[in-house]
């Protein structure tokens, strides 16, 4: 702690001298004493000894006293502070200050007494008193009669020092007490300095709470919104049916839910639904409408009404019952949910096509909207249409994820979000949709696992999941639903192979293309034998998944209701076996790309009496291509070429009066296309330009 100034020298340790002011008067300087009253002989006599004696005095007092800090008669009174005044060259001593006028006037006056008591006694003896007694106090004022007492303007005695190292001592104390208050300045502007650093901190980190606590400030920012103060304001906030990601929306100027609610305030088309207070006294129908068309308002500006192809009645007075594309009915759920079962058991996505009926409830049903230029992200409020049972919005420019009030939509049957451009995963809430009939999320960015939930959704008959970027393992869980028939999962990134328990669904579409790593990560590679016995199996899609090894052995029975089978681009193996005619309903037959696959072409596929395409392009067969496909009449495109094949086009060929496509280019040598071929008038028949022939289209010089 920095010593105070005003502290006395004998409280300070090591401190030896006086501080030093720079004032040259000081008003509170007594004036000097009278002389003793005696005669001028005696008293010169009398006062150069007492001179002489005051000088050896002072000398033993500045070597001893002011180097100790206090003098002989310090016991008695402390010392008085004094400063050195320069002037021009004199050297004087002044006191600091009189704290104690009348106390000092009465020490004088004992000097006084003291002199005059010393004169008279050494008048008589003829001896002289030492000025060394306590009346002295410090002060000293020795005056010396040959000087003549002049008192200056600033009203100050001069007092002649008679020895030098006073003076020295005192301006040694004086730079030592400059070095002090350098110092103490030093450390006072370190002290502030550092204040200053740890306020700029302490704001800083309170800035930053204060920005990170503005997003959890929701209550009182939504009292000083003009909107949400508002009767329709406090309304929306105040229902607990309403999710708090809308309640949450509202507080954002931005959100379409707060632009919905200042067009329901301010606009003239909303006149009939204002009302006063904070609609507690609204029945629950009027209630009901209110939202419904609040969370109508919200979806057009969500996905921007004024660009929709179709945007007859959006955004008017007219009730949205009367909006394109949202329809109405009082007993929609039950009609919509056997509609959409209906629909989706014959492989269609018409949801939309169930129940164009409106009812004089005026609840809102189905939002269908498909291919009208919708473009932004689907608002939380969309779950506010609690009666909605079909929410068809496929091919527009839909972005962002699928809302979490989405999946609050219990009563959904159908949901076709496909061809969009949604991103996020699917949630594990899939799980509500428990009437759930048709769900199609196809040609989108979706990522993520396909939850396992999905087994509990019984009453599930289509998935469309293919065309997004999903990951892991087809859930076995899949295989619970009892109804499902279509699990479409092709251009995804799906690994693990087929679960077997998929041969518990009645499935009829099973499609697992591009998903290249699908039996590579597989215990097993090669085709999955259970599959064979899914005897409502009809449709089969297993291109690019990493197939190995060869077909297996077909038995009467096996797929027999197949109708297309692709193997594409695989690796599959061996020669193509002649029992693959017991699969007598295929209509479309495909193993293109599988350069291991070869063999001679098997003369049983003429007996497929439906078979319509045929594709055995860039695999390795060889040898002539047989006369006998020409019992597939039914035949309308025939890819042989890529492969190993040479000879002539059989003439029984010409038979397939339904070719439209015709391919035998690039093998190992074809010699000819007869006559009886180029009179089925085929539009593309390409027989390589090495080829006799007529009527190819190759574009060769012939």
């Amino acid at each position: 702690m920095v010593a105070h100034a005003d502290t006395p020298p004998s409280h300070r340790p090591g401190y030896h001298s006086s501080p030093m002011l720079d004032s040259d008067d000081d008003e509170s300087i007594p004036p000097p004493p009278p002389p003793p009253p005696q005669d001028s002989a005696n008293a010169n006599a009398n006062y150069n000894k007492s001179t002489e004696a005051f000088h050896d005095h002072d000398q033993e007092f500045d070597s001893e006293a002011i180097m100790m800090g206090q003098d002989h008669h310090q016991v008695a009174k402390p010392v008085k502070k004094w400063r050195l005044l320069k002037k021009e060259a004199e050297h004087v001593l002044v006191p600091q200050q009189e704290e104690e006028e009348e106390e000092e006037e009465e020490e004088e006056e004992k000097f006084n007494a003291g002199v005059v008591g010393a004169g008279a006694g050494a008048g008589a003896s003829g001896a002289t008193r030492p000025l060394n007694g306590p009346t002295l106090q410090g002060h000293f004022r020795g005056i010396h009669h040959a000087q003549e007492f002049e008192e200056e303007e600033a009203g100050m005695d001069d007092i002649e020092v008679p020895s030098s190292s006073v003076v020295a001592r005192m301006n040694w104390s004086e730079n030592q007490q400059q070095k002090k208050k350098s110092r103490f300045r030093w450390a006072l502007l370190l002290l502030l300095g550092f204040a200053a650093l740890v306020a700029i901190i302490v704001g800083s980190v309170v800035g930053s709470k204060k920005s990170n606590g503005d997003d959890n400030v929701t209550s009182s920012s939504s009292r000083n919104s003009p909107n949400l103060n508002t009767p329709m304001g406090q309304f929306l906030l105040s229902d607990p049916s309403i999710s708090q990601e809308t309640k949450d929306a509202l507080e954002d100027p931005n959100s379409s839910a707060s632009q919905a609610l200042d067009w329901m305030i301010h606009d003239e088309a909303n006149t009939e639904y204002a009302f006063e207070n904070d609609g507690g006294d609204l029945d629950a129908e009027a209630q009901e409408q209110f939202k419904e068309r609040f969370a109508a308002a919200s979806l057009g500006k969500a996905l921007g009404s004024d660009n929709f192809v179709n945007a007859n009645g959006w955004m008017t007075n007219s009730h949205i019952c009367d909006w394109e594309g949202i329809g109405c009915d009082d007993n929609a759920a039950a009609a919509a949910g056997g509609a959409a079962a209906a629909a989706a058991a014959a492989g269609t996505r018409a949801l939309q096509d169930a129940l164009d009926t409106r009812t004089a409830a005026r609840v809102v049903n189905r939002i269908i909207m498909n291919e009208n230029n919708l473009s932004g992200s689907i608002p939380s409020e969309i779950s506010m249409f609690t009666h909605a049972t079909q929410l068809i919005l496929y091919s527009n420019q839909i972005t962002g994820t699928i809302p979490q009030t989405l999946y609050q939509m219990t009563q959904l049957t159908g949901l076709d979000l496909y061809d969009n451009k949604l991103t996020g995963t699917i949630s594990d809430d899939i799980g509500n949709w428990s009437n759930m009939v048709g769900l199609y999320l196809s040609e989108n960015n979706l990522a993520g696992s396909i939850p396992t939930t999905i087994g509990g959704l019984s009453r599930l008959v289509a998935v469309w999941l293919d065309g997004n970027q999903l990951t892991g393992p087809i859930p076995s869980e899949i295989g619970n639903i009892p109804g499902l028939n279509q699990l479409l999962l092709s251009n995804n990134q799906l690994t693990g192979g087929i679960p077997e328990n998929l041969a518990n669904a009645p499935l009829e579409r099973l499609a697992v293309d591009n998903n290249v790593a699908l039996f590579l990560t597989s215990e097993s590679t090669t085709f999955p034998t259970f599959l064979l016995n899914m005897q409502t199996l009809q449709r089969l899609s297993m291109r690019k998944v990493n197939l190995q090894g060869p077909i297996p052995t077909m038995v009467r029975g096996n797929l027999s209701s197949l109708t297309r089978l692709y193997l594409d681009s695989n690796v599959l193996t061996g020669p193509l076996q002649n029992n693959i005619a017991f699969l007598q309903q295929l209509e479309e037959f495909s193993v293109a790309d599988n350069a291991q696959l070869g063999g001679a072409i098997p003369t049983s596929l003429g007996q497929m009496r439906r078979l319509n395409f045929l594709d055995l392009s860039n695999c390795g067969f060889e040898g002539a291509i047989p006369s006998e496909l020409s019992g597939a009449t039914l035949l309308e495109e025939l890819y042989l070429n890529q492969n190993k094949l040479e000879g002539a086009v059989p003439t029984e060929l010409g038979a397939l009066v339904n070719l439209r496509v015709l391919r035998v280019d690039i093998n190992r040598n074809i010699e000819s296309v007869p006559t009886e071929v180029c009179q089925i008038g085929i539009p593309t028949l390409l027989a390589g330009c090495e080829a006799t022939c007529e009527c190819c289209t190759d574009n060769c010089a012939r």
